[in-house]
């Protein structure tokens, strides 16, 4: 029997599973999980999945619509007594002697202390993993509400004052109709079809939910990666 490498998929609620990554598409990757005769092929919406580790090649990072935001060429490894920070962005950092208040993270790159001291705004980074195998979510990569009002920075978050938009930005802002979350199959132009709850439509986006639930995560995608909308 064959034997694989273990790789590794990070979702974007922090779960992560040892997998065989079989094959990645535009909107869905194949893998191989359990071991020895006990295997199962499951498709992973690549919406759903933050980071792709293969063991043996690098990263492949996706953003919330699924789509490719970074790919590495080389794996990391890094010590068994390190915490390990992971960006938004996907960048993957060794980190020591780290700790938080409300709105910075810091951290040493090197363990005795010759390294650089960092200083990071939280809302820049995912999560943390510590050398305990415990995680620490700093960003709720799954509510797309809270990413699409926190881009990435480079300071700590400030309170500024609302100001109103302009007027062909409310006209954008306001173009999406507003549905009663309708059940519907979404095509995308590779064939992945998806079956959810609708939100709301706009010119250039559509909102939907995975369960038909008030407290259920919105997801948005560019109507660029939609073929059609059937509704059921």
């Amino acid at each position: 029997m064959q034997s694989y490498a273990q790789d590794l998929v990070i979702m974007r609620d922090g779960t992560i599973k040892q997998v065989r990554i079989v094959q990645t598409s535009l909107d869905r990757t194949l893998v191989i999980e359990g071991n020895g005769r006990h295997t199962n092929e499951t498709y992973l919406e690549n919406h759903d999945i933050y980071m792709l580790k293969f063991r043996t090649r690098g990263n492949v990072v996706f953003n919330e619509h699924g789509e490719r935001i970074l790919s590495t060429s080389q794996s990391q490894k890094f010590a068994k007594d390190a915490s390990v920070v992971y960006y938004r962005n996907g960048r993957e950092v060794e980190a020591y002697n780290l700790r938080m208040d409300q709105h910075v993270v810091y951290y040493e790159t090197d363990k005795k202390g010759r390294g650089q001291s960092v200083s990071e705004p939280r809302s820049d980074i995912f999560m943390v993993c510590y050398p305990d195998g415990t995680r620490d979510i700093l960003v709720d990569l799954q509510n797309s509400n809270w990413l699409w009002r926190q881009p990435l920075t480079g300071t700590p978050p400030v309170s500024v004052p609302v100001q109103q938009p302009k007027t062909e930005d409310k006209e954008e802002e306001t173009s999406d109709t507003p549905t009663t979350n309708q059940r519907v199959t979404i095509i995308t132009r590779t064939g992945g079809k998806l079956h959810v709850w609708l939100v709301s439509e706009g010119k250039q986006m559509i909102s939907y939910k995975k369960d038909n639930s008030a407290k259920a995560p919105v997801f948005k995608m560019s109507r660029s990666r939609i073929k059609a909308i059937k509704r059921n």
